[in-house]
Protein backbone atom coordinates (compact mmCIF):
# COMPACT_ATOMS: atom_id res chain seq x y z
CA UNK A 1 0.00 0.00 0.00
CA UNK A 2 2.81 2.40 0.82
CA UNK A 3 4.47 1.82 -2.56
CA UNK A 4 1.18 2.38 -4.44
CA UNK A 5 0.54 5.60 -2.50
CA UNK A 6 4.05 6.82 -3.33
CA UNK A 7 3.46 6.15 -7.06
CA UNK A 8 0.12 8.02 -6.96
CA UNK A 9 1.78 11.01 -5.30
CA UNK A 10 4.60 10.97 -7.86
CA UNK A 11 2.06 10.83 -10.70
CA UNK A 12 0.10 13.70 -9.16
CA UNK A 13 3.24 15.83 -8.78
CA UNK A 14 4.29 14.96 -12.33
CA UNK A 15 0.85 15.94 -13.69
CA UNK A 16 0.90 19.20 -11.70
CA UNK A 17 4.34 20.06 -13.10
CA UNK A 18 3.12 19.35 -16.66
CA UNK A 19 0.01 21.53 -16.17
CA UNK A 20 2.13 24.33 -14.72
CA UNK A 21 4.64 24.07 -17.57
CA UNK A 22 1.84 24.24 -20.18
CA UNK A 23 0.32 27.26 -18.44
CA UNK A 24 3.64 29.12 -18.18
CA UNK A 25 4.57 28.16 -21.74
CA UNK A 26 1.24 29.43 -23.03
CA UNK A 27 1.63 32.70 -21.15
CA UNK A 28 5.17 33.23 -22.43
CA UNK A 29 4.06 32.28 -25.95
CA UNK A 30 1.31 34.93 -25.86
CA UNK A 31 3.80 37.54 -24.66
CA UNK A 32 6.22 36.66 -27.46
CA UNK A 33 3.41 36.72 -30.05
CA UNK A 34 2.23 40.12 -28.82
CA UNK A 35 5.78 41.48 -28.97
CA UNK A 36 6.26 40.14 -32.50
CA UNK A 37 2.95 41.69 -33.58
CA UNK A 38 4.03 45.04 -32.13
CA UNK A 39 7.38 44.84 -33.97
CA UNK A 40 5.58 43.95 -37.21
CA UNK A 41 3.19 46.89 -36.78
CA UNK A 42 6.14 49.23 -36.23
CA UNK A 43 7.89 47.86 -39.33
CA UNK A 44 4.70 48.16 -41.40
CA UNK A 45 4.23 51.73 -40.19
CA UNK A 46 7.80 52.64 -41.16
CA UNK A 47 7.38 51.05 -44.60
CA UNK A 48 4.11 52.85 -45.28
CA UNK A 49 5.49 56.20 -44.10
CA UNK A 50 8.57 55.74 -46.29
CA UNK A 51 6.28 55.27 -49.31
CA UNK A 52 4.03 58.16 -48.35
CA UNK A 53 6.77 60.72 -47.68
CA UNK A 54 4.09 63.20 -46.59
CA UNK A 55 4.25 63.16 -42.78
CA UNK A 56 6.68 62.19 -40.08
CA UNK A 57 7.05 62.36 -36.34
CA UNK A 58 7.84 65.96 -35.37
CA UNK A 59 5.71 67.55 -38.11
CA UNK A 60 2.89 69.86 -37.10
CA UNK A 61 -0.61 69.01 -38.26
CA UNK A 62 -2.23 72.10 -39.79
CA UNK A 63 -5.46 73.34 -38.28
CA UNK A 64 -8.33 72.60 -40.63
CA UNK A 65 -12.05 73.08 -40.92
CA UNK A 66 -14.05 69.87 -40.66
CA UNK A 67 -17.72 69.12 -39.99
CA UNK A 68 -19.61 67.54 -37.16
CA UNK A 69 -22.04 64.89 -38.32
CA UNK A 70 -24.90 67.40 -38.14
CA UNK A 71 -23.11 69.63 -40.68
CA UNK A 72 -21.78 72.19 -38.19
CA UNK A 73 -18.36 73.45 -39.24
CA UNK A 74 -15.62 73.20 -36.64
CA UNK A 75 -11.88 73.58 -36.47
CA UNK A 76 -9.65 70.63 -35.67
CA UNK A 77 -8.01 72.74 -32.95
CA UNK A 78 -11.36 72.77 -31.11
CA UNK A 79 -10.76 69.09 -30.30
CA UNK A 80 -7.11 69.20 -29.25
CA UNK A 81 -6.69 68.83 -25.50
CA UNK A 82 -3.90 69.77 -23.12
CA UNK A 83 -2.17 66.39 -23.41
CA UNK A 84 -2.18 64.01 -26.36
CA UNK A 85 -4.91 63.49 -28.94
CA UNK A 86 -5.24 60.54 -31.32
CA UNK A 87 -6.54 61.47 -34.76
CA UNK A 88 -8.14 58.27 -36.01
CA UNK A 89 -8.66 58.26 -39.78
CA UNK A 90 -11.15 55.49 -40.54
CA UNK A 91 -13.74 54.15 -42.94
CA UNK A 92 -17.14 52.78 -41.92
CA UNK A 93 -16.57 49.88 -44.34
CA UNK A 94 -13.25 48.81 -42.78
CA UNK A 95 -13.33 45.68 -40.59
CA UNK A 96 -10.09 46.60 -38.82
CA UNK A 97 -11.58 50.02 -38.05
CA UNK A 98 -14.45 48.30 -36.24
CA UNK A 99 -11.95 46.27 -34.23
CA UNK A 100 -10.18 49.49 -33.28
CA UNK A 101 -13.47 51.08 -32.19
CA UNK A 102 -14.29 47.99 -30.10
CA UNK A 103 -10.84 48.12 -28.47
CA UNK A 104 -11.28 51.81 -27.73
CA UNK A 105 -14.77 51.35 -26.25
CA UNK A 106 -13.38 48.52 -24.07
CA UNK A 107 -10.36 50.52 -22.82
CA UNK A 108 -11.82 54.01 -22.41
CA UNK A 109 -14.15 54.41 -19.46
CA UNK A 110 -15.26 58.05 -19.19
CA UNK A 111 -16.88 60.45 -21.67
CA UNK A 112 -14.05 62.91 -20.97
CA UNK A 113 -11.42 60.34 -21.97
CA UNK A 114 -13.21 59.60 -25.26
CA UNK A 115 -12.59 63.23 -26.25
CA UNK A 116 -8.88 62.43 -26.66
CA UNK A 117 -9.68 60.18 -29.65
CA UNK A 118 -10.98 62.14 -32.64
CA UNK A 119 -12.36 60.04 -35.51
CA UNK A 120 -12.11 61.52 -39.00
CA UNK A 121 -13.64 60.14 -42.20
CA UNK A 122 -14.65 61.37 -45.64
CA UNK A 123 -17.37 58.72 -45.98
CA UNK A 124 -21.09 59.47 -46.09
CA UNK A 125 -22.04 61.18 -42.80
CA UNK A 126 -25.13 58.95 -42.47
CA UNK A 127 -22.83 55.90 -42.38
CA UNK A 128 -20.66 57.63 -39.82
CA UNK A 129 -23.69 58.27 -37.60
CA UNK A 130 -24.65 54.59 -37.88
CA UNK A 131 -21.17 53.47 -36.84
CA UNK A 132 -21.00 55.96 -33.97
CA UNK A 133 -24.41 54.98 -32.66
CA UNK A 134 -24.03 51.21 -33.12
CA UNK A 135 -20.82 51.18 -31.06
CA UNK A 136 -21.99 53.84 -28.60
CA UNK A 137 -18.83 55.72 -29.52
CA UNK A 138 -18.54 58.85 -27.40
CA UNK A 139 -15.51 60.23 -29.27
CA UNK A 140 -15.94 63.15 -31.65
CA UNK A 141 -16.55 61.93 -35.20
CA UNK A 142 -15.67 64.53 -37.83
CA UNK A 143 -16.57 64.55 -41.49
CA UNK A 144 -13.74 65.42 -43.88
CA UNK A 145 -15.76 66.81 -46.78
CA UNK A 146 -14.17 65.82 -50.11
CA UNK A 147 -11.06 64.59 -48.23
CA UNK A 148 -9.72 68.14 -48.10
CA UNK A 149 -7.94 67.43 -44.82
CA UNK A 150 -6.80 63.80 -45.10
CA UNK A 151 -5.55 64.15 -48.70
CA UNK A 152 -2.62 66.16 -47.32
CA UNK A 153 -1.30 63.01 -45.72
CA UNK A 154 -1.81 60.63 -48.68
CA UNK A 155 -3.26 58.00 -46.36
CA UNK A 156 -3.29 54.63 -48.13
CA UNK A 157 -5.11 52.41 -45.66
CA UNK A 158 -7.41 52.50 -42.68
CA UNK A 159 -7.29 52.82 -39.80
CA UNK A 160 -4.49 55.34 -39.78
CA UNK A 161 -3.69 57.00 -36.46
CA UNK A 162 -1.72 60.15 -35.75
CA UNK A 163 -1.04 60.92 -32.11
CA UNK A 164 -0.35 64.61 -31.55
CA UNK A 165 0.41 66.85 -28.60
CA UNK A 166 -1.43 70.03 -27.64
CA UNK A 167 0.60 72.00 -30.23
CA UNK A 168 -0.62 69.60 -32.97
CA UNK A 169 2.92 68.21 -33.28
CA UNK A 170 3.06 64.55 -34.32
CA UNK A 171 4.45 62.32 -31.58
CA UNK A 172 3.55 58.90 -32.96
CA UNK A 173 2.01 57.36 -36.07
CA UNK A 174 0.29 53.98 -36.18
CA UNK A 175 -0.70 52.33 -39.44
CA UNK A 176 -3.45 49.90 -38.52
CA UNK A 177 -5.40 49.77 -35.31
CA UNK A 178 -4.21 51.34 -32.09
CA UNK A 179 -3.05 48.77 -29.57
CA UNK A 180 -3.96 48.76 -25.89
CA UNK A 181 -0.57 50.31 -25.14
CA UNK A 182 -1.19 53.18 -27.60
CA UNK A 183 -4.60 53.87 -26.08
CA UNK A 184 -3.21 53.81 -22.55
CA UNK A 185 -0.38 56.19 -23.54
CA UNK A 186 -2.92 58.75 -24.79
CA UNK A 187 -5.05 58.36 -21.67
CA UNK A 188 -2.09 58.66 -19.28
CA UNK A 189 -0.82 61.78 -21.05
CA UNK A 190 -4.16 63.45 -20.28
CA UNK A 191 -4.41 62.67 -16.57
Amino acid sequence: MGKAKKIVIQLFVFAAVIVLAVFIGGFIGKQISAHRAELKKEADTKAVLARMQTIKVGDTIPDHELELLDGTRVMLSDFIGAGKTALVFFSPTCHTCFEEIERLVTNVKTPEDFQHFVFISSENPRLLVEVRDSYNLLSPVLYDHRRKFSVQFAIESFPFNIIINNNRQIEHIVVGELGDKDIQNVLHANQ
